[in-house]
């Protein structure tokens, strides 16, 4: 974990103005951009001890990360109403389906992108 932190105090920054229309968060593409940036500032400087711990480096990391982020941004952002709702109300049960639904999907999903 240190060494992520220290990929995106050093190195996301400077990835993430290679895009062109870098600052505008409203673009998509910029947001994949930065999604992206992130996990590759991430891996650059964890992949040498992830390679001397494992003998083995991730190949599909920026797919995964292109899917698990957006999903779990969801989740957490409908799971923390759902805890500060009452138990039984119809608005906490909705969420609490949502959030279900979307561990599901972002389970199954790296399950597939796994077994590439």
């Amino acid at each position: 974990s240190y060494l992520s932190m220290c990929a995106i105090f050093f190195l996301y920054p400077h990835l993430e103005r290679w895009h062109p229309a870098a600052g505008n968060r409203r673009n998509i593409t910029v947001r994949m951009w930065s999604a992206m940036a992130l996990s590759l500032s991430c891996q650059i400087f964890t992949a040498p001890l992830v390679y001397a711990t494992f003998g083995t480096l991730p190949l599909h990391f920026l797919l995964a990360n292109l899917i698990a982020l957006p999903l779990t941004e969801l989740l957490i952002n409908l799971a923390v109403p759902a805890l500060l709702l009452p138990g039984g109300s119809l608005p906490c049960r909705l969420l609490c389906r949502a959030c279900d639904c979307l561990a599901s999907s972002l389970e199954e999903s790296m399950r597939i992108v796994a077994t590439m």
